[in-house]
């Protein structure tokens, strides 16, 4: 995932590949939001994620975790 200020979150491949048939057909986990200006990182991008909010400061932090 790229951020403004080269930000940059590096997501393992099973965070954004799902197998979907069990001869190894993969599905890309991303949707576009057509015109609503919006993304949304789900449970399946961020699981091994501690996503930190900073409200006053208008930032949003990543770290892993190892739960």
């Amino acid at each position: 995932m790229h951020f403004a200020g080269s930000i940059e979150v590096k997501l393992p491949p099973q965070n954004y590949l799902i197998p979907v048939y069990s001869k190894g057909t993969m599905c890309f986990a991303f949707a576009g939001s057509g015109d609503r200006g919006v993304s949304i990182f789900g449970n399946i991008q961020l699981q091994g994620f501690r996503v930190v909010h900073d409200v006053d400061g208008q930032r949003v932090g990543f770290a892993p975790n190892s739960c």
